[in-house]
């Protein structure tokens, strides 16, 4: 088995570079690294915006693979189970964005939320989605939009793994049977324990 841990997981004060997070994952024992992108701006290195070619370069410097790919600041902004037509249609276009980087850049998987619905935790300056539509809504409208990343993720040789998200497919059987009806080996799950306790027990997600 191997492990890989997340830029986000690394010091984010605005100190540290690329260069730093992927030395810090070497040192401590990881095989990989999660990238981050900041929708409209690129790959956050960790104190900024770094080139795709620099951020491959440094993995090989460090032995390090790029394990997966997911969106780092302000990630939760726009999501399938908005209410906004044209926030749903931006939620998809940056993971179309995350598939053709992973495409480039080698990446097997990558991360995408589920969706959600309370994201007053989040810090302010994330400008969170605050008005969703109804649950059997929001389902649908989530579901439609990984069937329809099916092909595009197919054609690039990309997983994308359906983060389970606090709120939204709330029981183990349902996150399953949602990630089922994508009806594609490239659609899978990425299970976040951490997301869990609040609504269950993780032994119930993993068994």
């Amino acid at each position: 088995m191997k492990k890989a841990i997340s830029f986000w997981s690394l010091p984010m004060d605005g100190t540290a570079t690329a260069a730093d997070g992927f030395a810090w994952a070497k040192k401590a024992g990881f095989d990989g690294v999660e990238l981050l992108l900041v929708p409209d701006e690129g790959l956050w290195g960790i104190k900024s915006v770094t080139p795709r070619k620099d951020l491959m370069k440094m993995a090989e410097d460090n032995g390090l693979e790029l394990a997966s790919i997911t969106l780092g600041p302000k990630w939760c902004q726009h999501l399938l189970t908005s209410k906004s037509p044209k926030s749903r249609q931006k939620a998809l276009d940056n993971i179309k964005e995350m598939i053709d980087i992973a495409h480039e850049m080698k990446i097997r998987a990558l991360l995408a939320v589920d969706g959600g619905f309370d994201f007053s935790w989040a810090d302010p300056s994330w400008n969170a989605c605050t008005e969703f539509l109804m649950y059997q809504e929001a389902y649908d409208a989530a579901l439609e939009g990984f069937r329809s990343l099916a092909p595009i993720a197919e054609a690039a040789n990309v997983i994308v793994a359906v983060e389970n998200i606090s709120g939204f497919l709330n029981s183990p059987l349902e996150y399953v049977e949602f990630v089922d009806k994508c009806e594609s080996k490239f659609i899978q799950c990425f299970l976040d324990i951490g997301n869990i306790p609040s609504i269950g027990e993780p032994i119930d997600w993993i068994y």
